[in-house]
């Protein structure tokens, strides 16, 4: 990870794959990872942000990462204008995955299960409407 962290009790970012609700859990994942690059790891290359980025996601993500399909996109404009491979954009990933777990959503079930909850013995409103 960043230089001087390694020992560190920094939080890393990590993705909860077993969420019920990935698409919230990647949500929460993301704002962690942004706050990381912004913080501790703001010296990152865009490359480095990569590859850090596919440390924290783990295996499953991985996985996940090599199913996407790659486009070329030109950056900037003008002179300095240049062809990049969009898996070269730390936030072209992060929306590769973004739609990825979109994707997966199942409104049908998500309503199914919500009709089913009931409020438990001594749990007060707030946590009740809060749980998933």
């Amino acid at each position: 990870m960043a230089e001087g962290y390694a020992n560190s009790s920094f939080n890393w970012p990590r993705i909860n794959w077993a969420a019920a609700d990935l698409s919230k859990e990647w949500e929460r994942f993301c704002q962690h990872w942004e706050f990381t690059f912004g913080g501790p790891l703001s010296k990152c290359t865009e490359k480095e942000k990569i590859f850090n980025l596919m440390s924290f996601v783990g295996d499953k993500g991985r996985e996940i990462y090599l199913t996407f399909q790659w486009e070329t996109v030109q950056v900037r404009s003008g002179e300095s204008a240049r062809n990049v491979n969009e898996k070269e954009i730390p936030q072209r990933v992060v929306g590769k995955f973004k739609a990825h777990l979109e994707a997966k959503k199942n409104p049908i079930i998500a309503a199914l299960k919500f009709d089913r909850r009931h409020q438990l013995q001594g749990e007060t409103f707030d946590s009740f409407c809060h749980r998933s």
